[in-house]
C-alpha cells in the first residue's frame, strides 16, 4: 500500500527541519543572572553577620 500527501506535510517537516539545522541553543541563564558561584548558606550568613558589624 502506497500512502499519498494529499496536504503537503512531508514538505513541510523536511523544511522546518532543514531550517531547524542552524539553530544554534542559548546557554540558560542562572536565578540571578549571573555566572558567579552560589554560595553556601554559611557563606551567606557570615557575609550578612560581617557587614551589620561594620554599621
Amino acid at each position: 500500500m502506497k500512502f499519498v500527501d494529499a496536504q503537503g506535510r512531508v514538505e513541510k517537516f523536511q523544511a522546518k527541519m532543514a531550517a531547524s539545522s542552524t539553530y544554534k541553543k542559548k546557554p540558560k541563564k542562572t536565578a540571578f543572572g549571573s555566572n558567579m558561584a552560589q554560595k553556601t548558606l554559611k557563606e551567606m550568613l557570615t557575609e550578612t553577620k560581617s557587614k551589620s558589624t561594620r554599621k
